[in-house]
């Protein structure tokens, strides 16, 4: 381990060996990219992660865009943390069917009927589950 003055503020950082064939990463760096890539809106924070990469086969249209009376196969749902752990909870998972029933008198929020029970969901939750049909 060697420790060198990388920030000019006097203060000797700890230069962890790298894996093989990668370039030698400061450790503040890494808890930077680790802390990043927790937080909501990040891709990752560090200049080694891009964009998550886009999921294989047919993308569909969000069913926030849909209009009542829609029936179609839920072909993803997007997003992360908590919100997707949720949709996922309440049995809107891919390959299942979806019917767009109802939306309330305001717009918001609207009514599907997934795996034979009524649910309400917002229209901003409604814009990452993807649907086609």
């Amino acid at each position: 381990m060697v420790l060198k003055d990388t920030t000019g503020d006097g203060i000797g950082v700890a230069a962890l060996p790298a894996p093989l064939g990668q370039r030698p990463v400061a450790w503040r760096e890494r808890l930077r990219c680790a802390w990043f890539a927790r937080r909501p809106g990040h891709g990752g924070g560090g200049p080694h992660h891009g964009p998550p990469a886009a999921p294989p086969g047919p993308a569909g249209v969000p069913l926030s865009e849909k209009q009542p009376g829609f029936r179609g196969q839920v072909t993803r749902v997007a997003g992360h943390g908590p919100l997707r752990r949720r949709l996922m909870e309440m049995g809107v998972t891919a390959g299942t069917e979806i019917e767009f029933e109802r939306v309330a008198p305001l717009g918001d929020p609207l009514q599907v009927k997934v795996r034979g029970y009524h649910l309400s969901l917002r229209r901003a939750e409604a814009m990452f589950v993807y649907v086609v049909g």
